[in-house]
């Protein structure tokens, strides 16, 4: 009889498989570890432990950063014991914490916490000799056990080959992978022995070499981890007292680092603190269990480490535990879930005997699944498990067999990993997309395209609310979502961005059902195995909402993308604003109704959005858009060093409120941090946070796929940090990478616009950047625009950034920082440069290109004095009749439309009689 696996994996998920290995494999399998001889798994700290730490070089500063977790520039009890790892090995408590602050007199109020100011006043070397100093046993270490490695390859004795296809067989893993893996690891616990709670595999970066096929495959990497992508744990004997191993945080509806230490209780120490685990697995021979180490990174690749992973080993109170450890390695982060996961979906059946795999927790894994009349199972709303998420966890939870699952056929399409180590709760097809819920906050538009899903973008609708269950869409074209905010139920409206009810109820429920009509709505849901009802009849509403917030903080910028034409409707004008709220919201604006009406809200960004550019729109006719319409690239950025980038496409619906119809695809994304990160600090040892903002955007026009070898877009931004950057963007890959920068203002950038001068057979890049100091740089970034776009094309993408020169012209315009530029060619092929300034003026440059220097000459100036204002934007329309008209749109605390005429032109003189 064949073996039975699971069909559909979660990342998240961890398996039992009872009568893995026979009660003979086991015994063979220990008498070789005996053979072999055990060591012990962590050995006591020597006497030299204070000289090895001060010959780690890291400064008082990056250990302060290193351990404030929460930048707060306090170091609470619970952010020092996160990193209990980094002293001599032993296990701290809290106690043991305020014992080594009384000795080293490091906390003079007792309070528990040390400012920067009280850690910058101490010795690092006293906390070093405190250390040194401690008599520590066995029993306080993060480990306390005996181990050996046992080889599977060529040669080895035939069970140990034999689990090795087994574990191969079970993960479905490519043979080339397995065969590069870890020996097997056989770990004993005697009594009292023990496992604090751990992760067994390291974060992965493209440069990652493993370190177990290092030098098998002769590699060069600055930075290895164990890459181990899948444990698989098997039990070798049944354990008379304890020894259980238990995941603290399995089945957490949320993750914080900081969250595992509460009130003095912390969930990873397994000496004291094993039953408050959410999973414990009782050992039992032969048994194995197997879980995964990382994430997809939602694009098929390997991705961030699973937070939920995080397990140890109970501490063994009578007899010993015995087990064996097999990890399933990804040789390089570029393993592709994908491939790997369709082999589930087109594996056939294995070796002799039968296998029923338990499923822990199960999550809701996205699917589509061609039509027919095939037999089908579904699950619904998160998961199969029978017992409450109020139930106490004091026992193992009951497991639902998969024994006899029906066949299903191979799936179209499969995304893994689409809302991280949270998991899906809802999908919902609607006016041909695809809407997928989950627990990190989020929920995703999808399309199919071909035969494949593709997401379009994440949209975080509320940032409090923590748990989205479903999203339901209103006949007058609110979108609902459905979720939880702490131990509320939220109905939030997407079309007015505020809750339309809010249900106290303890928190998230699996099990729940929400009914709403004009005069009443009502909620049930299960609670400790009760079905709870809650019903209210509405209330006369007097309040009005005379006009809908647009962002509730000031609008720091704003863009026009076009009009819209509707049949027997006005005129509509579709804006971009971005926030201090950390939102850009899509709005259109009727000349007739004077109404802005929110089309679509972009919440992306964790901090403010200062700046916007568009790259477009293209008119009717755009490729892969209908025949009436607009459609440009939006690049949104600002605090945390971030820029979005998105597509967006407009048409007219009448049947909508709007009667506009907005869709927002996520093309891309940036950050300074991250990529610095990436580069740079792959340790991890000191905290990068980096301040910097973006102040300004510009793209740089006549960049065309003609010109360039891949159809790059690129992008200049004024940054804080004094530095000019360009960003190219490939929106078919979905990658923006940073491609330039130079640091010649030394001071902040506060406005960037970049121009075109194009005369026949010849074409020059230009950049304008203004600054805090009042001066005005002219650029000439023709060779390195057409050099980054060599070194994308012939990188893939991945380059290091190149030096944007010295600039060509240099001119002191104001006396303080610029807020206002705007470039404009004028008939004579001149350009006009204006600018305003905090010292209540504005700048007006004439300037020409001279072709033989390649240069810039600056010809006139003009001053002028007017008030301050956060942004504008300008346009013009030529209506019927042949009349010019003049529109600017302005914002600050609110948003403005202004509209002006062209004075008529004056008669032509009559011709002398």
């Amino acid at each position: 009889m064949g073996r039975v696996f699971p069909f559909n994996i979660a990342f998240e998920d961890h398996f039992k498989i009872p009568d893995f290995l026979t009660e003979e494999e086991c015994k063979l399998i220990v008498h070789l570890a005996q053979l072999k001889g055990l060591q012990k798994s962590q050995i006591l700290p020597t006497d030299d432990y204070e000289e090895a730490m001060e010959m780690i070089e890291i400064s008082q500063m990056d250990i302060f950063n290193l351990l404030d977790h929460n930048q707060d520039g306090q170091l609470q009890l619970k952010e020092v014991l996160t990193h209990t790892r980094l002293g001599n090995g032993r296990w701290m408590t809290p106690e043991n914490i305020r014992e080594m602050y009384t000795a080293v007199k490091a906390d003079p109020d007792g309070n528990g916490v040390l400012s920067l100011e009280e850690f910058k006043q101490l010795n690092i070397r006293d906390f070093h000799k405190y250390m040194g100093s401690q008599k520590v046993k066995m029993s306080d270490l993060v480990r306390n056990s005996q181990h050996t490695w046992l080889y599977q390859g060529e040669g080895a004795h035939q069970v140990m080959r034999a689990i090795r296809q087994r574990v191969m067989r079970l993960t479905r893993l490519p043979p080339e992978i397995v065969e590069h893996s870890e020996p097997l690891q056989v770990v004993r616990y005697d009594q009292g022995g023990h496992y604090h709670a751990h992760m067994d595999s390291g974060p992965v970066f493209r440069e990652t070499a493993c370190s177990h096929t290092k030098l098998v495959a002769n590699e060069s990497a600055p930075f290895e981890t164990s890459c181990r992508y899948v444990t698989v744990l098997f039990y070798l004997n049944n354990v008379t007292g304890g020894g259980e191993t238990v995941f603290p945080i399995a089945d957490n509806r949320t993750y914080e680092e900081m969250s595992l230490i509460q009130n003095d209780i912390d969930l990873r120490d397994t000496r004291k603190n094993c039953d408050k685990g959410n999973l414990r697995v009782k050992p039992q021979q032969g048994t194995a269990v197997f879980w995964y180490n990382y994430l997809s990174d939602g694009e098929g690749w390997v991705g961030e480490l699973d937070d939920f992973a995080l397990h140890g080993g109970c501490l063994v109170t009578q007899g010993t535990r015995t087990e064996g450890l097999q990890w399933a390695p990804t040789r390089r982060p570029q393993l592709q879930f994908q491939q790997e996961m369709e082999r589930y979906a087109g594996a056939g059946a294995g070796g002799p005997g039968e296998w029923t795999v338990d499923k822990a927790y199960s999550g809701v894994h996205l699917e589509l699944s061609p039509g027919g009349d095939a037999e089908s199972t579904s699950i619904a709303n998160g998961g199969t498990d029978p017992v409450s998420e109020d139930a106490g966890s004091d026992t193992e939870p009951s497991c639902l067999s998969r024994k006899g699952a029906l066949p299903l056929e191979a799936p179209v399409s499969m995304l893994f990993g689409l809302h991280g180590k949270m998991g899906v709760t809802s999908v919902t097809c609607h006016g041909g997309y695809i809407y997928s819920t989950g627990r990190d906050g989020v929920y995703r538009q999808l399309r199919l395209q071909g035969q494949q899903l593709e997401v379009l973008r994440k949209h975080r609708p509320c940032k409090g609310l923590q748990w989205i269950e479903e999203l339901r869409f209103t006949p007058d074209g609110d979108l609902l979502v459905l979720g939880f905010h702490a131990d509320n139920f939220v109905v939030w409206s997407s079309r007015t961005s505020e809750n339309l009810h809010c249900i106290p109820c303890g928190g998230g429920h699996r099990s729940w059902s929400y009914w709403s009509s004009p005069s009443a709505e009502s909620f049930a849901f299960i609670k400790s195995g009760d079905v709870m009802l809650y019903h209210r009849e509405a209330k006369p509403c007097e309040q009005q909402v005379l006009l809908a917030s647009l962002h509730g903080r000031e609008i720091a910028c704003v863009r026009r993308l076009g009009a819209v034409e509707v049949p027997g409707h006005a005129t509509l004008n579709v804006f971009v604003t971005g926030s201090e709220d950390t939102t850009a919201c899509v709005l259109a604006l009727s000349e007739r109704s004077q109404a802005a009406v929110p089309l679509a809200r972009l919440s992306d960004h964790i901090s403010s959005v200062r700046a916007l550019a568009l790259a477009g729109p293209a008119g009717p006719g755009d490729e892969g858009f209908g025949d009436e319409g607009l459609s440009a690239l939006l690049f949104s950025a600002g605090g945390r060093a971030q820029i979005e980038c998105y597509r967006l496409l407009c048409a007219g619906d009448p049947a909508s409120e709007s009667t506009v119809a907005c869709q927002v695809i996520h093309v891309a994304s940036h950050r300074l941090d991250e990529h610095w990160e990436r580069k740079k600090n792959r340790h991890k040892l000191v905290k990068m946070d980096p301040e910097t903002r973006y102040m300004s955007l510009s793209v740089i026009p006549g960049t065309s796929t003609e010109k360039l070898l891949t159809p790059w877009k690129f992008l200049a931004a004024a940054c804080s940090d004094g530095s000019v950057r360009v960003f190219g963007l490939l929106e078919a890959a979905r990658k923006l990478v940073l491609v330039a920068e130079s640091f010649h203002h030394q001071r902040c950038v506060l406005k960037v616009e970049a121009f075109l001068h194009a005369r026949v057979g010849w074409e020059r890049h230009l950049l304008c950047s203004a600054a805090t100091d009042g001066s005005i740089a002219f650029w000439d970034i023709t060779s390195t625009i057409a050099d980054a776009a060599d070194a994308l094309h012939r990188a893939e993408g991945e380059m290091q950034p190149l030096a944007l020169g010295a600039p060509l012209l240099t001119v002191m315009a104001h006396s303080c920082g610029v807020n206002s530029l705007h470039v404009r060619e004028t008939p004579e092929g001149q350009y006009l440069v204006a600018r305003g300034s905090d010292d209540g003026s504005i700048h007006a440059c004439l300037l020409e290109v001279a072709l033989s220097r390649g240069g810039l000459d600056a010809l006139s100036t003009t001053f002028f004095h007017v008030p301050d204002l956060a942004e504008l934007d300008c346009w013009e329309v030529r209506e019927a009749g042949g009349d010019l008209h003049y529109y600017c749109v302005l914002c600050g605390q609110g948003l403005e439309m202004l509209r002006g005429t062209a004075p008529p032109e004056p008669p032509a003189p009559e011709a002398p009689q």
